[in-house]
């Protein structure tokens, strides 16, 4: 079974993946204009470890406010990218 040899370019601009995307489709490159685009996401990472945020959950309409719980929330990023395959196998 042959590999399956694809360039991808990963960004996390939307509009540029976008340009990025019509030049390879209009290009002379029969393997370019197979191009296609796809979007996925990735953790925002602080060193080694995943950057987190915190979220205080209050519960209304008592008053004085009584704070529920606090929750940990790790930080995602939304990524968008291209792939077209190379032609070598």
């Amino acid at each position: 079974m042959e590999p399956n040899n694809f360039e991808v370019y990963t960004m996390t601009d939307k509009a540029k993946r976008d340009q990025l995307f019509a030049q390879l489709r209009a290009s002379d490159d029969q393997y370019e204009r197979q191009v296609v685009k796809f979007s996925g996401f990735e953790p925002v990472m602080e060193g080694s470890q995943q950057k987190i945020t915190y979220v205080t959950y209050v519960d209304y309409p008592v008053k004085p406010p009584k704070t529920i719980k606090l929750q940990v929330r790790p930080v995602w990023r939304s990524t968008w990218s291209v792939a077209y395959p190379t032609g070598r196998g």
